[in-house]
C-alpha cells in the first residue's frame, strides 16, 4: 500500500501526499520565477556593459583620430617650413632663370 502521508524534507512534519505535491509545485514555480528574474538581470547587465564598452571604444577611437590628424598637420607644417628654407635658385625652374 502506498503511503498517503509524506515527510517534509525541510521540517520533517507529516503532510498529505496532495499537500506535499502542492508545496513541491509552488517551490518549483518560485524557483523557475527566480531563475527567470536572474536571467533577466544578467541580460540587462550585459546590455549595460556592452553599451558602456561601445561608448568607451567610440571615445578612444575619436581621440586617436584627433591625435592622428594633429600629427599629420604637424608633419605637413614641418615639410612646408623645410621647403620654404630651400635656396631661391632651387625654387626657380631652370627655364625661367634666363
Amino acid at each position: 500500500m502506498e503511503a498517503i502521508v509524506e515527510s517534509c524534507p525541510l521540517c520533517g512534519s507529516e503532510l498529505s501526499k496532495v499537500k506535499f505535491s502542492e508545496i513541491q509545485s509552488k517551490l518549483r514555480d518560485q524557483k523557475q520565477h527566480a531563475v527567470a528574474e536572474e536571467k533577466k538581470m544578467v541580460s540587462q547587465a550585459e546590455a549595460t556593459v556592452r553599451l558602456r564598452m561601445e561608448q568607451e571604444f567610440k571615445e578612444e577611437l575619436q581621440a586617436e583620430k584627433e591625435k592622428a590628424v594633429k600629427l599629420a598637420k604637424q608633419e605637413l607644417d614641418q615639410q612646408i617650413r623645410q621647403m620654404l628654407k630651400l635656396p631661391t635658385r632651387l625654387k626657380t625652374p631652370r627655364h625661367e632663370k634666363r
